[in-house]
């Protein structure tokens, strides 16, 4: 399993994430989004499959939940036949207000 990193910009709102390689070669990323604010927020999460600098795939996450609200999310079917080795696989999110 690839390591997953979440960015700052949406701090604690994900948990248990999860990033590994499919048996069909493609990759699979998997969390929970949890809105701690106390309004309805529209949240982007950009999953990035990279080598040194290199990107070799991404998939993008898009869910907007109302305050406490929490979500599972996954994103599957990307990155065919990146290897796991020296791949990793990160996760930045961002929000904006939904009201």
């Amino acid at each position: 399993m690839a390591p997953s990193v979440a960015s700052a910009m949406a701090d604690g709102a994900l948990s248990g994430e999860r990033c590994q390689k499919s048996a069909d070669g493609t990759w699979t990323y998997a969390a929970k989004l949890t809105n701690h604010d106390t309004v309805r927020e529209a949240f982007t999460v950009a999953i990035g499959l990279t080598r040194a600098t290199a990107v070799l795939d991404h998939a993008m996450v898009q869910k907007t939940l109302g305050p406490g609200e929490s979500a599972d999310i996954s994103a599957a079917g990307f990155g065919r036949d990146t290897p796991a080795a020296g791949t990793d696989c990160g996760a930045a999110l961002s929000k904006a207000s939904a009201e």
